[in-house]
């Protein structure tokens, strides 16, 4: 039988101090206040979502002062030791991630210990495969965590569920975008990654949140909430709804459906605090994900060469780091010596946007196609007649 899920909301309409202190303790209180999420004596892993060096008030990253107040909470609970940390998009230095998120002095100031994710890591058996890990994640006894609310290109949404992916170190992340191709592929994997080490506590940072070209190119908005929550689906469920009408609709929550992942059904959770409408009114702008979704595995590497949308570098933002050519899986990026620029081959792209991710800089966004997606389309519906014995008449009357 399911039991039923509790997820609480709190309006939090700002980044002050004091009212994420308030709002975090009205979000703790139906789970038994802190004090019964960390117990006095544990090793706390507090992990937000440092995607990549972006600034806070870009709502890329989640805001160093929701990490400050959770950390103190925690240190005040009896906590022996609060650590924070994530592994980011790219081969950024960990001085450069923590200062440019704020998390530099943000942590240290409020008594947490910033941790390396560069540190040297051990294999954990996730589904059929296996993925690099922290190996002091062993020492952990309470893992707190603190996504982001944000569209993303491939799974829909980024929140709880995804903020897992996090916890797998470096280049690794990139190598298993190109092993699962699709949305629906991903998000599939994504959810093994989180049976690895799912966390005793979610707080979402939906104070600011990002739509459209989300996770690191779409625009910032105002929701004003902090949510919290113990299952990451119902967690996601409930966030999703800033975006879509039907959860389901995104690859993430389709997934968490067809495999029953944690509490997959809206009817069995129970929403506290308050009033969830404003979730429900957002209409936030999507990501691109529902259209990458209608292609299968099987045709998606295929396809993905006439699909709509494909990474494009703003030469007037670009800086010329490289990061982007370092991380590509497939080398698509290269440094072109005669104009003196990266550029992305198309041919070789798999579309799994982790230069757009990895970019500091937010010179690399997905650019649409519209002409080239009227013709796929067009030949797409030709074939599935043709297999289905049917003809289809172009000028019916």
């Amino acid at each position: 039988m399911t039991v039923k899920n509790n997820i609480t909301l709190a309006r939090c309409s700002a980044y002050q101090a004091s009212s994420v202190r308030a709002a975090l303790s009205r979000v703790c209180e139906p789970f038994g206040g802190i004090a019964d999420i960390v117990r006095p004596g544990d090793t706390v892993l507090v992990k937000p979502n440092l995607l990549s060096p972006r600034d806070p008030s870009n709502s890329v990253t989640t805001h160093p002062v929701v990490v400050s107040e959770i950390v103190k909470a925690g240190l005040q609970a009896g906590a022996k030791r609060i650590w924070v940390g994530d592994s980011c998009a790219g081969d950024h230095t960990d001085e450069e991630l923590w200062r440019k998120t704020g998390m530099l002095d943000a942590v240290p100031q409020s008594g947490g210990i910033l941790k390396s994710f560069n540190a040297e890591p051990e294999q954990r058996v996730c589904g059929n495969e296996k993925v690099p890990v922290p190996s002091w994640l062993r020492e952990v006894d309470r893992f707190i965590s603190v996504p982001k609310l944000k569209t993303h290109s491939l799974t829909g949404i980024t929140c709880a569920l995804k903020n897992s992916f996090g916890l797998v170190c470096g280049k690794a992340k990139s190598f298993k975008h190109a092993k699962h191709l699709s949305p629906r592929s991903m998000s599939e994997f994504l959810l093994e990654v989180h049976t690895i080490f799912p966390p005793d506590f979610i707080l979402v940072d939906a104070v600011s949140v990002m739509e459209g070209d989300g996770p690191a190119n779409g625009n910032a908005r105002n929701l004003g909430l902090l949510v919290g929550g113990t299952d990451a689906t119902a967690v996601d469920m409930i966030c999703a709804k800033a975006f879509y009408k039907n959860p389901y609709r995104t690859p993430m929550l389709a997934a968490a459906e067809a495999h029953r992942f944690g509490c997959w059904q809206e009817k069995d959770i129970q929403l506290q605090g308050e009033d969830p409408s404003a979730l429900q009114t957002a209409s936030f702008k999507k990501s691109w994900a529902g259209l990458l979704d209608c292609f299968p595995e099987t045709l998606f590497q295929m396809a993905g060469r006439l699909l709509p949308i494909h990474p494009r570098i703003d030469i007037d933002r670009c800086r010329g780091c490289g990061i982007c050519a370092r991380i590509c899986s497939q080398k698509a990026i290269t440094y072109d010596e005669i104009r003196q620029r990266y550029i992305i081959a198309s041919k070789n792209c798999i579309l799994c946007f982790c230069c757009c991710e990895s970019c500091p800089y937010g010179a690399i966004t997905p650019i649409p196609r519209p002409r080239i997606f009227r013709r796929l389309r067009a030949s797409i519906t030709k074939i599935a007649s043709k297999i289905q014995g049917k003809t289809i008449n172009q000028n019916p009357k």
